[in-house]
């Protein structure tokens, strides 16, 4: 019954917002119902086991009145970049429990990267039971009924779906004739990928301490905890956070030499 409410007001809520946008010439609004209808209202595809209409449509709400704020916000792309960010946070937080060990297949091409390991994905159920913010998910009255493994698929997919609409309106934004940030389509790499290796590093370096595991980093560089510097650049609006990530522990490591 709880559900069924929620989806109800869900749905009020998209229709409501649909409407408001309608009469509204801003191309960030048109291309958000667009990309909002494949995703979410008549998705092309089958969503894992949890993402119930009700599901889907809270999501959806969230996501729009997510959009409404950014476009309404005079520093909108501070503003995407934080929404960014915080989907990034929340999609390493379960992607580094997903990943499986070699020899399976690894479908996000993490593994082997810098700190990620694989080795997590047969720890999960563990993790749940010690890290606060999972714990905090498997409370939640949607996941009750799913496994740990489920929990993580669906809220992976559901971070993923809401992040590929952000980057499209992210783009989108710079280059419209109002946008204002000096991050433009011209701009030396796209961040995102490394930004969410650099999260899943970070997220598997604090969960291996967790469980009192040594770190995964070889020889790399780079290590465990400084991956979160570039979370830090991105929120603060750097204009290429991977040069800027490179030449900070680059500058570092030449000091140590």
């Amino acid at each position: 019954m709880q559900e069924k409410y929620m989806f109800n007001i869900a749905i009020r809520k998209w229709k409501q917002l649909e409407q408001s946008f309608k009469g509204n010439d801003n191309a960030l609004y048109q291309e958000a119902i667009q990309l909002l209808r494949t995703r979410y209202v008549n998705p092309k595809f089958v969503p894992p086991k949890g993402a119930t209409k009700e599901y889907r449509a809270a999501r959806l709400v969230e996501t729009l009145e997510l959009i409404e704020t950014i476009s309404t916000n005079a520093k909108n792309i501070s503003a995407m970049r934080n929404a960014i960010a915080d989907e990034v946070i929340a999609l390493a937080r379960v992607l580094v429990l997903e990943i499986p060990a070699s020899p399976e297949s690894d479908s996000t091409g993490l593994r082997g990267r810098a700190g990620i390991t694989g080795e997590l994905n047969v720890r999960t159920e563990e993790l749940f039971g010690i890290d606060l913010k999972l714990m905090s998910l498997k409370r939640k009255p949607h996941y009750q009924n799913l496994s740990e493994h489920e929990i993580c698929t669906l809220i992976s997919w559901s971070s993923r779906q809401r992040l590929q609409l952000l980057e499209a309106l992210r783009h989108l934004i710079y280059s419209s004739p109002q946008g204002k940030d000096p991050e433009s389509v011209s701009a030396p790499r796209d961040w995102l990928q490394t930004f969410i290796h650099a999260a899943c590093a970070t997220q598997e370096e604090s969960y291996r301490r967790m469980l009192g595991l040594p770190d995964a980093f070889g020889d790399s560089l780079i290590r465990g905890m400084e991956y979160s510097t570039f979370e830090i650049l991105v929120r603060s609006c750097t204009l290429d956070p991977i040069s800027e990530f490179e030449a900070a522990f680059s500058r570092k490591n030449s000091s140590k030499n």
